[in-house]
């Protein structure tokens, strides 16, 4: 499958999380499948549930990645994966639709 820079999918390939990749694969590949064109927010699925349970997608189970949380805002819980020290946390980037409603706000 095609990866694009800056995205989940990307940053788990660059830092040893091949095999949560292939899982967002299988979701996409299934989804396609069916004929739905559904995009999601991959990085609030790994980020888990508020409360640090992990999500739950086509039957998929999606770990909790600590990065993932720290990136969404969320307090580390229990369980949380981390699997190298080195690894960078992604920043937030905004979508330039967000950014033009956000500069009439001011």
């Amino acid at each position: 499958m095609r990866t694009l820079p800056n995205t989940a999918r990307r940053w788990l390939l660059d830092n040893g999380y091949e095999d949560i990749a292939k899982q967002i694969d299988q979701v996409i590949e299934a989804w396609q499948d069916e004929g739905n064109g559904t995009r999601r927010n991959w990085w609030e699925v790994l980020a888990g549930h508020k409360d640090g349970k992990p999500s739950v997608i086509h039957g998929i189970t999606f770990p909790v990645l600590l990065s993932a949380r720290l990136r969404q805002g969320l307090p580390i819980t229990r369980g949380c994966v981390r699997r190298s020290k080195k690894e960078r946390i992604p920043p937030v980037r905004k979508q330039a639709r967000w950014q033009s409603r956000e500069q009439s706000d001011e």
